[in-house]
């Protein structure tokens, strides 16, 4: 399931995996909520996890950022002077910097 910010969700959650727990079929219970069986099915497997009926909404935010440092930006532009995007890359992995070729583009179109 996306993420969503309806309040009621968690208690959605918890009603399903109670009436599975109480002897209702997982693909019942999906149609009941109008969510997939595969969707109930991992909503149960984190209420044993959790220890809990009720299972909150994650945050959707990346847990990690990718984040590019100034210096290698500043490296990049100095390098990309008459240069392709493949030499700069190249370049850059001489010097032990690791960059794809969709975050060069990126910080070359911010310039």
């Amino acid at each position: 399931m996306s993420y969503s910010k309806n309040p009621y969700l968690p208690r959605v959650r918890s009603k399903a995996v109670l009436m599975v727990k109480t002897g209702k079929g997982v693909r019942l219970v999906s149609r009941y909520f109008g969510v997939n069986a595969s969707t109930v099915s991992r909503w149960l497997k984190k209420s044993r996890l959790t220890g809990s009926d009720e299972i909150p909404t994650l945050n959707s935010r990346p847990k990690r950022t990718t984040a590019i440092s100034r210096e290698i930006r500043e490296l990049a532009i100095k390098f990309r002077s008459g240069r392709t995007y493949k030499e700069v890359i190249k370049k850059l992995a001489g010097r032990g910097v690791k960059i794809s070729l969709s975050s060069l583009k990126r910080i070359m179109k911010i310039k």
